[in-house]
């Protein structure tokens, strides 16, 4: 599901408040909000184990 205009906002200050993030151009920025989206789990799901291979990458909004 495409992300929605307070998501976008929420994703773009998280990437540029992250230390890991921080050399990262305007552009680059846009681009990685532009392919993102939402994805929801059911409670208690496992999303990733350590080791496993996957060609996405993860912010976790919120959950326990």
């Amino acid at each position: 599901m495409r992300l929605s205009i307070e998501q976008e906002e929420k994703l773009r200050e998280t990437l540029k408040a992250n230390d890991a993030f921080t050399t990262l151009s305007e552009s680059d920025v846009d681009d990685i909000v532009r392919k993102a989206v939402a994805v929801r789990f059911p409670a208690g799901s496992e999303i990733m184990r350590q080791g496993d291979r996957d060609v996405a990458f993860y912010f976790v909004a919120s959950g326990h």
